[in-house]
């Protein structure tokens, strides 16, 4: 493009750029002049020296992520598990402490309410207790509907027997 403007008319005998400008510019010589073979050889061969000394770099894993789990999540005998429903004002972020059955790459192996659960270490926060005394673990919410009590009947009192 900057040559085609700098390039003088022939009507005008002036360029565009030279009318826009009021001067002519000077356009840069970017390109290599080389008219001997001899150069191009030379070329070639520091070319190929340099490519030659290139070393290799290992290449990257994208596939497989490191886990980054902290050391005190994998060494906790209890963890707290984030609670990802919605809360009440007020209302504490993490449930628990829960035991640690089985500690995994990408998941825990937890006793919630006297069943295994699999967790993911993306919920959990290592619990921090104080060792020498009893540790009273979490029991989740008893989300079941209350079982109905209904007085044994007598089969003097039953409907069918009148």
């Amino acid at each position: 493009m900057l040559g085609i403007r700098t390039a003088p008319k022939e009507n005008l005998n002036t360029s565009s750029a030279e009318m826009m400008y009021g001067a002519p510019l000077t356009v840069p010589d970017f390109l290599p002049n080389t008219n001997s073979d001899l150069d191009v050889k030379r070329y070639l061969a520091q070319l190929r020296d340099s490519v030659g000394q290139l070393r290799l770099i290992p290449m990257s894993t994208h596939g497989t992520p490191k886990s980054s789990v902290p050391n005190d999540l994998r060494t906790a005998n209890f963890v707290f598990v984030r609670r990802d429903t919605r809360r009440k004002p007020l209302q504490s972020r993490y449930d628990g402490p829960y035991q640690v059955e089985h500690p995994g790459d990408k998941t825990f192996q937890l006793l919630i309410g006297g069943r295994q659960a699999t967790v993911s270490i993306d919920r959990l926060k290592p619990a921090h207790l104080v060792i020498n005394i009893r540790i009273k673990v979490a029991q989740p919410p008893n989300r079941s509907r209350p079982r109905q009590i209904t007085p044994a009947l007598d089969k003097e009192q039953s409907p069918k027997n009148r």
